[in-house]
């Protein structure tokens, strides 16, 4: 659902991808993308993330300043939208 194979390489490409963007180090678009759903589930989904209790996991950071910044890396990366793939014979 979120661009990995499984999930031994969600957990691979999760480390690599978190390294990269501490380092400041070049992400591929495919890696930007996997980040940038991966931190919208785990900001705003009560099922997969933390959602309603999410300033409790942030210490200090308030849904305000938490989904304005979710929603500027959004328009940041909003060129990064994969084009709908076609399924095998339809």
């Amino acid at each position: 659902m979120i661009g990995f194979a499984d999930v031994e390489t969600m957990q691979s490409d999760a480390r690599r991808i978190r390294r990269a963007l501490r380092d400041g180090s070049p992400l591929s678009k495919r890696d930007w993308q996997r980040a940038l759903v991966a931190t919208e589930i785990v900001l705003a989904s009560s099922f997969y993330g933390a959602a309603g209790d999410w300033e409790i996991v942030a210490a200090g950071w308030d849904d305000q300043r938490t989904l304005g910044t979710l929603r500027r890396l959004q328009r940041r990366l909003a060129g990064l939208r994969a084009a709908p793939r076609s399924r095998e014979g339809q």
